[in-house]
C-alpha cells in the first residue's frame, strides 16, 4: 500500500478484512510502523478512503492508494479485534461487525441451513468456539417477521446455569452440524467465551 504524495511511500500492507454477512468488505486492516511485522500497528480504513490502481505494463499486478502519511495512520486509532458483534475503530464510520459463521467439518455431521431445523432441536444445545471450546448453551430462539429463525439465545458463563448471562447473536453467525440420518446437532460460533459475556445481556 502507497500514499499518494508528491512521492509515493510504502506505508503498510493489508493484514485483514472486515466482512458484512452479505460477503461485502467493510473495512481494509492495514499493518503500519514496526519492522518485519514486529511492533505493527492495525488501523481499519474503509473502502472509501481507498483507490484500486494498475500497472499500466501489467494490468494483473495492483496496489491501493490512499491519501494519508505514515505518520497519519500511526496517529490513527488501533483497529481492536474483537471477537464480538461490538462496534470497531474505523473512524467515524463505527458500523457494528457482525462475526462470520465458521467454516468447520465433523464426520458423519452435515451442514445443514436454518430451514431443515426445528426448536427442539437447538434448544438446550451446546455451542462450541472453533477450538472446540464450550461457550454456552441455547436457551432460546428469535424469529423474525415471517417465523423464520433469525437470532438465537446462548446462555454464557456461570456454573451449573447459576449466574449465565443470556446473549443474543445472529443465526447467521452459527454454524450447525446435523448428524446424518439423524437429530443430533453440533453448533459452532466463530468466538470465545469471554467475547460472549462482554456482550449485552438479552433482555426478552
Amino acid at each position: 500500500m502507497v500514499a499518494a504524495e508528491a512521492e509515493w511511500d510504502d506505508i503498510g500492507e493489508i493484514n485483514d478484512l472486515v466482512i458484512s454477512q452479505d460477503g461485502d468488505v467493510m473495512a481494509v486492516i492495514v499493518g503500519v510502523g514496526g519492522f518485519l511485522g514486529i511492533g505493527e500497528k492495525d488501523v481499519a480504513l474503509t473502502m472509501d478512503q481507498i483507490h484500486v490502481m494498475r500497472e499500466a505494463d501489467s494490468p494483473q499486478d495492483i496496489f491501493l492508494v490512499v491519501r494519508s502519511s505514515s505518520e497519519a495512520l500511526k496517529a490513527a486509532p488501533s483497529f481492536k479485534r474483537q471477537m464480538t458483534r461490538s462496534k470497531t475503530e474505523m473512524g467515524s464510520s463505527q458500523k457494528p461487525m457482525a462475526l462470520v459463521a465458521p467454516k468447520v467439518e465433523r464426520e458423519g455431521y452435515a451442514r445443514s441451513d436454518r430451514s431443515g431445523l426445528t426448536a427442539e432441536m437447538l434448544t438446550d444445545a451446546r455451542v462450541y468456539g472453533v477450538n472446540g471450546e464450550d461457550v454456552g448453551e441455547i436457551s432460546s430462539l428469535l424469529l423474525d417477521s415471517n417465523g423464520a429463525i433469525d437470532r438465537a439465545v446462548i446462555d454464557v458463563g456461570g456454573f451449573l446455569g447459576i449466574g449465565e448471562k443470556p446473549v443474543a447473536v445472529s443465526f447467521d453467525e452459527l454454524t450447525v452440524l446435523r448428524k446424518e440420518n439423524g437429530d443430533e446437532v453440533q453448533i459452532f460460533i466463530e468466538s470465545s467465551k469471554e467475547a460472549l459475556e462482554a456482550l449485552p445481556a438479552y433482555e426478552k
